[in-house]
């Protein structure tokens, strides 16, 4: 198992413990639909990206200052931004996430 391999069963175990993801979907309900703008900030491995998708949220962005991570994130298939390029961009969201 390759190290790709390995943190995505860490966080596929991760979010089957924690509830945490879940009330994010939850509580998007009222802000917005299944196609809303979805910004993470702060995504770090992509996490929420990949629970959100999963749920039926196709339009999740995350945003992230470590390089290495927008990288990896990237690499995994998913949108995701670094804190330099995001500082100019003129995209709009429906909902934020801040954690």
């Amino acid at each position: 198992m390759n190290l790709r391999q390995w943190l995505n069963t860490c966080m596929t175990l991760v979010l089957a413990r924690d509830g945490k993801t879940e009330k994010i979907i939850n509580l998007i309900g009222p802000y917005g639909g299944r196609e809303s703008r979805i910004l993470d900030v702060g995504c770090g491995f992509g996490r929420n990206l990949k629970a959100l998708q999963a749920a039926g949220f196709p339009r999740v962005t995350g945003v992230d200052k470590t390089p290495q991570i927008v990288k990896f994130v990237c690499q995994d298939g998913y949108e995701c931004l670094g804190s330099w390029h995001f500082a100019k961009s003129t995209d709009q969201f429906d909902v934020i996430l801040i954690q």
